[in-house]
């Protein structure tokens, strides 16, 4: 059987930050019945196969005890050295806590950073301060070897130089792996930067990073030598992937689908036995062949060039937003500020209808 992933969506939060666009729910009393039949979802879904790696995603899967997420793990066969990793909030962050998800197999862990400066971190409407994010890289630096830090750029009024003291101090630690996102903002959008200033400090923070010798292996993630995110990397490389939980997707060789979007329906589904999935596809070979060149132009390991229409590559070389090496096609600095609208463009490079 070939090898997938497994993405576990942990839908609770104490509080909903003005950024997140990922489902979750602040009402804490189902959290206890929710492992339950996501434990009954697996059971009824999960075929057995080896696993490479599992993510667990939210929400904020660190309000969830390290047995409970235990439980869930050994629900799945894994391949030896499949990377395991679990989201953190700061504020969730204890020793007591670390060494518990360490000895239930988590081995990767992402924190929740977003900034340590306390004011950008109040206008984000995070619930930690700059001391308590440090407080929790520092028990991460003491007990993990594998450990990410996320930050936001392009907060309102936000300068290089703030941007430039995050970098500096969260690099005095040497986190193994950086993501940078920029701050995308559905309401409350006087908090954001415009794009023109959001793209000007991701670049400040690209080549800031560079330069202390990360790699820029996705458009928002650098990592030191040996600590690319496998389970990341395995989405731009369009591996297929289950999902568990509400609002979760999944990738299964052809078919995309999607879980409900609801805590309570999910239960209540799960109760009789059932899914309540959504946004069913059978994918076309033309259409995967579309997905596998877009995702992979976010990465820095290049697409083929003899399967697209060179000629039509040209004025995007000309223009500096891809470029060609050793016959692969690459995005530019450039192109990766205007992915998506490049996207549209690029579209037409492909014969069939899509």
């Amino acid at each position: 059987m070939a090898l997938k992933m497994a993405y576990i969506h942990m839908p609770f939060c104490f509080s909903k930050c003005i950024y997140c666009d990922f489902y979750s729910e602040t009402d804490l009393s189902l959290k206890k019945e929710y492992l339950k039949y996501l434990k009954k979802e697996i059971d009824l879904r999960y075929k057995g196969e080896k696993i490479s790696s599992i993510y667990f995603g939210g929400g904020t899967p660190s309000l969830f005890e390290p047995e409970e997420i235990g439980k869930i793990i050994d629900k799945f066969n894994k391949k030896k050295n499949c990377e395991i990793t679990i989201e953190l909030n700061p504020e969730d962050v204890s020793l007591k806590k670390i060494n518990g998800y360490l000895r239930e197999g988590i081995n990767r862990f992402s924190l929740g950073v977003q900034s340590l400066n306390s004011f950008e971190l109040k206008m984000l409407g995070r619930r930690h301060n700059r001391e308590k994010a440090i407080e929790a890289i520092k028990i991460l630096k003491e007990r993990v070897e594998n450990f990410s830090c996320d930050l936001i750029v392009g907060i309102k009024g936000q300068l290089k130089s703030t941007i430039e003291d995050n970098l500096k101090e969260l690099l005095s630690f040497s986190p193994p792996h950086i993501s940078v996102y920029p701050l995308e903002l559905k309401e409350h959008k006087y908090l954001s930067e415009d794009e023109d200033r959001k793209a000007e400090l991701l670049e400040f923070s690209w080549n800031y990073l560079r330069e202390k010798g990360y790699i820029h292996y996705e458009i928002s993630n650098f990592a030191k030598k040996g600590f690319i995110c496998k389970h990341n990397l395995g989405y731009w490389t369009r591996n297929d992937y289950y999902g568990f939980g509400p609002s979760a997707h999944n990738l299964l060789e052809k078919r995309r689908f999607k879980n409900t979007k609801s805590v309570k329906k999910y239960i209540s589904y799960l109760k009789k036995g059932k899914l309540l999935l959504s946004n069913f596809e059978i994918l076309s070979k033309d259409k995967i062949k579309w997905e596998e060149f877009i995702l992979i132009l976010r990465t820095n390991i290049g697409y083929p060039i003899e399967n697209l229409r060179k000629e039509k590559l040209e004025e995007f070389i000309k223009y500096g937003f891809l470029r060609e090496k050793g016959g692969k096609i690459y995005l530019t600095e450039k192109g990766m500020l205007v992915y998506n609208p490049l996207l549209i463009k690029l579209y037409f490079l492909f014969d069939k209808n899509i």
